[in-house]
């Protein structure tokens, strides 16, 4: 689990898997830095792509402490599988952020 801040202020609470059959080394990771990094470094795993996607959802418990919500408010979840180049999904994240701190902005073509 991590905890993301800006200024201060906790804007992200994320839950990370990843698959130690493919990525033993990660039991060693010590969480610092980029995951990605690591995997392609460390692991030697080359990453194809990853799949996200994007939902409203209402803080639960364990957000509404880690926000520090007085009730239950609108976040967003993130939810991305990301798959090495054998197609061998070596990560599986949940990343819940707050829908009072973010905007996105996306250029469709």
């Amino acid at each position: 689990m991590r905890l993301r801040f800006g200024d201060g202020t906790p804007l992200s609470r994320e839950v990370a898997w990843y698959d130690l059959t493919i990525a033993p080394e990660l039991a060693d990771w010590n969480v610092e830095g980029s995951a990605y990094h690591y995997i392609q470094r460390v692991c030697d795993i080359r990453l194809k792509d990853a799949e996200q996607t994007v939902e409203a959802v209402l803080a639960s418990a364990v957000e509404c402490r880690a926000f520090g919500f007085a009730t239950p408010l609108p976040c967003l979840l993130f939810k991305r599988r990301t798959r090495a180049l054998s197609g061998q999904i070596v990560e599986y994240v949940e990343g819940t952020f707050r829908g009072d701190a973010y905007i996105y902005r996306l250029k469709l073509t």
